[in-house]
C-alpha cells in the first residue's frame, strides 16, 4: 500500500477515536453543567433537597452547596472546552458518589429511584473512562494538559504514570470500562423489573412487551459487558433507551427531585454508545493501517496453543518496523484435549475451536499451507485458497504439531478410525449414532453385538477420554432405541500397560481403571495389538486371541509434519532438535515449539512433554526471547514447573493432579478439566456463551443427531443412479 494511503488510515483512525472521545467528553460536561447552572438559578429547590442529608452535615449545607455548584459549573465547562480533563473528573466523581446518592436515597417521590442509583454508578464510571481516555477532540486545552506535562517530564513516579495514562493500554482500559458502565442500568433494569413494586408501576402494561424490554436489556446489558457484538448491542440498548426515555422518563419528572438529572442519564447512555462505536471503527483503521506496512517480519508456522500464544504475546513487544505473520491451514485453534467430548455430544464442534483472527490483534494471519521453506533466501512459501505465494522472513518460528500414524500397527489405516483432528473427532460421533442406527435395524443378535461394539486401541489420554466418552453417550441414548439392550451396546479399551493414563500417578490411574470398569467399559490392561482387520483386532497367536467389533479407533502413535523432512534441520524422533533457548540448533533466527520441537526444560533436564500446558508456556518465552535476540539481549533457556496434569474419563467424571499434591476424582476434578479450558477460551463473549452452553449440557440427555451434511448434488446423484438401477 503507498505511504500516503497508510498515513490517510492513521489520519482517519486517529480522527475517528477523537471524535468518539470528545463527543463523551462533551457529553459528560453538559450533563454536570446543566444541573449546576440551575442550582445557580434555584438554589431554593436544592437546598430543600439537600436537607435530606444526615443531620451532622447540616450546618455545612450552605457552603457544601455553593461547593457543589460552583464545581459542577467550573469542571463542566472544563469538560466541554478540554482543559486538564483528568484533573477536572475527580471532583465529579466526589460529587456523584457522595452529593449525589444522598439525594438519590432520599428520592421517595420517583418510581425511578433505584435505577437512577445504579445509573449513578454508571455515571462514575464513564467519568474514570475519561481520566483513561484522554481529551480526544475538539480540546482547546489539550497542550495545556497537567497530565501531558509530567509525562514530558519523565522524572518520577508520577510522571511514569502519567505516561501510562497517555498510552494504548489506557485507551484499551477505557474502552472496557465504558462498556462495563452502560450495561450497569440494563441489567439493573431487569432486576428492578422483577423485585421493585415502583418501577413495575412505571413499566408497559401489556406483560408480553414488559418481559421482552426486561429480558433484551439483561441479555444486552451482559453482552456489552462481556464485549460480544457490541456493535449491534450498542445501536440497541441505543433503541431501547430512547424508549425508557419517551415511556418513563418524562413521566417520572414530575414526580421526581432529580427528575432533570435522570432524564440527562439518558442522553449520557446515548453518548456512551455512539462514542464506543466511533473509538471501535478508528480501532479497526489503526490495524488495518498497521497491516499495510511493508515491514520485517517475524513468521509463525502453526496456529495450535504454541503458535497462537506466541503471536498474542509477541504482538505487544514489537516496535513499528516489526510485524507477526501467522501461517495456518485451519483459520481456528483446535482444544484437542476436548475432542472426547465432541464424540460424546456433551458440547457443539464450534466449543472446542478458537478462531484465530479473533485470538490476535496485530499479526497478520495468512490461512494457507506452507509447501516449502526456503533458508537460504530467507521465505516462506505458501498454497491458499486458489492462490500461490511466498512471505520473507527475519525469524521464522516452528510451531506445528504432529499427525496422527495410522501405519503403526497392520491393517489399521485400512480398518481403523484416527482420533487426532476435529474432522476425525466429528466422523467419529457419526460412526457411533450410524452403527446404532444400523443395530437398531438388525434382527440377528450376534451381528447387533458386532455393530455396538466399539474398540479402543491405547488407554492414554485421548484413549480414556473418547472411550470415556463413547460409553457415556450410548447409555445416555439408548433409551431412544428401545430395540438396543445392554449386551448390544458395548466399549473395549486395549492397552499394553498395566494401568490406564500411565503418564499420571499410579493413583489417579487406578481410580480411571477402577471408575471406567464400574461404568460398565471393558478395559484389557497389558495387552498389545498385533494386527488389525475388518472384523476387529488381532491381540495374539491364537484363535480366540482377537477382539471383534463393528469400529475400531486407533487414539495410539503419532508421525512428525510432512514439512520436517524437507527442512535441513537436525532431528530426533521425528523432531526438530532445538537449544534450551529454543532456537534450532545451528539455524540462526529459528526456532521451534510445541510438539513439533524436542526441547529439554532446563528445570529437571527432561523433554518438555507434547501437552498444552507447555505449549502454552513455551509459546509466552519464546515471544520473550525472541524480543530480546531482536534488541541483541541474552535470551533465557525454557524452565517450567508442572502444574499438573488431568482428563476426563467420561461425561461429569474425570481426574486430576495439581502442583504435586492435590489429587482429585470424579466431577470435582472435570469441572476444573472444564474451566481450565474454558479460560484458555478467547474473548470474554466467547467464554461467556460457551459457559452457559456447557452448563446447559450438563443438566440434558446428548443429541443423537448424525450430522451428515447431505448436499443437494449428492441427492441428486444418489437419484439418478436409483432411476438407471431401475
Amino acid at each position: 500500500m503507498p505511504a500516503s494511503d497508510s498515513d490517510s488510515l492513521l489520519d482517519r483512525s486517529q480522527t475517528l477515536t477523537d471524535t468518539g472521545i470528545g463527543a463523551l467528553r462533551i457529553a459528560a460536561g453538559v450533563f454536570f453543567l446543566i444541573p449546576g447552572m440551575y442550582k445557580l438559578l434555584f438554589p431554593s429547590d436544592f437546598l430543600a433537597m439537600m436537607s435530606k442529608l444526615p443531620g451532622f452535615l447540616h450546618p455545612h449545607i450552605p457552603w457544601l452547596f455553593s461547593l457543589v455548584t460552583f464545581a459542577e459549573i467550573i469542571c463542566g465547562i472544563l469538560l466541554i472546552v478540554g482543559w486538564n480533563v483528568r484533573v477536572a473528573v475527580v471532583p465529579l466523581v466526589i460529587i456523584t458518589i457522595v452529593a449525589e446518592s444522598f439525594v438519590v436515597v432520599q428520592d421517595n417521590g420517583s418510581n425511578l429511584r433505584l435505577l437512577s442509583l445504579a445509573t449513578h454508578f454508571m455515571g462514575v464510571g464513564l467519568y474514570l473512562a475519561l481520566v483513561l481516555l484522554g481529551h480526544g477532540r475538539w480540546a482547546m486545552g489539550e497542550r495545556f494538559s497537567l497530565v501531558r506535562f509530567l509525562s514530558e517530564r519523565q522524572k518520577n513516579k508520577g510522571s511514569s504514570f502519567a505516561v501510562w495514562l497517555t498510552s494504548g493500554a489506557a485507551k484499551n482500559t477505557g474502552v472496557l470500562l465504558i462498556r462495563a458502565s452502560v450495561a450497569i442500568p440494563f441489567i439493573a433494569a431487569f432486576f428492578l423489573g422483577i423485585f421493585d413494586p415502583a418501577y413495575q408501576s412505571v413499566l408497559f402494561e401489556n406483560g408480553l412487551l414488559r418481559n421482552l424490554a426486561l429480558i433484551v436489556s439483561l441479555l444486552g446489558g451482559i453482552a456489552m459487558f462481556a464485549g460480544f457484538q457490541v456493535k449491534t448491542i450498542g445501536w440497541l440498548l441505543a433503541g431501547l433507551t430512547v424508549i425508557h426515555f419517551f415511556t418513563v422518563g418524562l413521566a417520572d419528572t414530575a414526580l421526581s427531585e432529580i427528575g432533570l438529572v435522570n432524564l440527562l442519564f439518558h442522553l449520557l447512555i446515548i453518548a456512551a454508545v455512539v462514542s464506543l462505536r466511533l473509538i471501535d471503527f478508528g480501532s479497526e483503521l489503526e490495524v488495518e493501517h498497521i497491516l499495510s506496512q511493508d515491514k520485517r517480519n517475524i513468521v509463525v508456522i502453526g496456529g495450535g496453543f504454541a503458535g497462537t500464544q506466541l503471536v498474542k504475546h509477541l504482538e505487544k513487544q514489537l516496535s513499528g518496523e516489526w510485524q507477526v505473520v501467522l501461517v495456518s491451514e485451519e483459520n481456528y485453534t483446535t482444544f484437542n484435549p476436548m475432542l472426547a467430548e465432541v464424540v460424546g455430544a456433551s458440547v457443539l464442534p464450534s466449543h472446542v475451536i478458537a478462531p484465530i483472527r479473533r485470538m490476535v490483534r496485530r499479526t497478520r494471519f495468512l490461512s494457507a499451507r506452507v509447501t516449502r521453506v526456503d533458508m537460504d533466501e530467507r521465505k516462506v512459501v505458501f498454497e491458499g485458497e486458489g492462490r500461490n505465494g511466498s512471505i520473507p522472513y527475519e525469524h521464522l518460528v516452528f510451531s506445528f504439531g504432529t499427525r496422527a500414524n495410522m501405519d503403526l500397527v497392520p491393517g489399521m489405516k485400512e480398518h481403523a478410525m484416527p482420533f487426532k483432528l476435529l474432522g476425525d473427532a466429528l466422523n467419529l460421533r457419526n460412526r457411533v449414532i450410524q452403527q446404532m442406527e444400523k443395530a437398531d435395524l438388525e434382527t440377528d443378535p450376534k451381528v447387533r453385538q458386532w455393530l455396538g461394539h466399539f474398540v479402543v486401541i491405547g488407554a492414554g489420554f485421548s484413549g480414556v477420554e473418547v472411550g470415556g466418552a463413547i460409553q457415556d453417550f450410548i447409555r445416555a441414548s439408548q433409551k431412544h432405541y428401545p430395540r438396543l439392550h445392554d449386551s448390544d451396546l458395548q466399549v473395549t479399551m486395549i492397552h499394553r500397560g498395566e494401568i490406564p493414563l500411565q503418564e499420571m500417578k499410579p493413583s489417579l490411574g487406578t481410580h480411571a481403571l477402577e471408575s471406567m470398569s464400574k461404568r460398565g467399559i471393558n478395559l484389557l490392561m497389558s495387552t498389545g495389538v498385533l494386527s488389525v482387520d475388518a472384523q476387529g483386532v488381532v491381540t495374539g497367536e491364537g484363535a480366540d486371541d482377537r477382539i471383534d467389533g463393528g469400529t475400531v479407533i486407533s487414539t495410539i502413535g503419532t508421525q512428525p509434519n510432512p514439512l520436517i523432512a524437507q527442512l535441513p534441520v537436525k532431528t530426533d524422533r521425528g523432531r526438530i532438535c532445538v537449544n534450551p533457548d529454543m532456537s534450532v540448533e545451528d539455524s540462526p533466527n529459528i526456532w521451534a515449539i510445541g510438539d513439533c520441537a524436542l526441547l529439554k526444560n532446563a528445570l529437571d533436564d527432561n523433554f518438555a512433554p507434547p501437552t498444552a500446558q507447555f505449549a502454552i508456556r513455551e509459546g509466552r518465552q519464546l515471544a520473550d526471547n525472541i524480543a530480546r535476540a531482536i534488541d541483541s539481549k541474552p535470551t533465557q533457556p525454557f524452565s517450567y514447573q508442572s502444574r499438573g496434569s488431568m482428563a476426563t474419563t467420561g461425561h461429569l467424571n474425570g481426574v486430576a493432579e495439581m502442583f504435586d499434591r492435590i489429587r482429585l476424582g470424579g466431577f470435582p476434578a472435570w469441572l476444573v478439566w472444564r474451566g481450565f479450558y474454558l479460560m484458555l477460551m478467547p474473548t470474554a463473549a466467547k467464554k461467556t456463551r460457551i459457559f452457559f452452553e456447557w452448563t446447559w449440557s450438563m443438566l440434558f440427555s446428548p443429541d443423537i443427531i448424525n450430522l451428515r451434511f447431505t448436499t443437494t448434488d449428492k441427492v441428486d446423484r444418489s437419484r439418478r443412479s436409483e432411476e438407471l438401477d431401475t
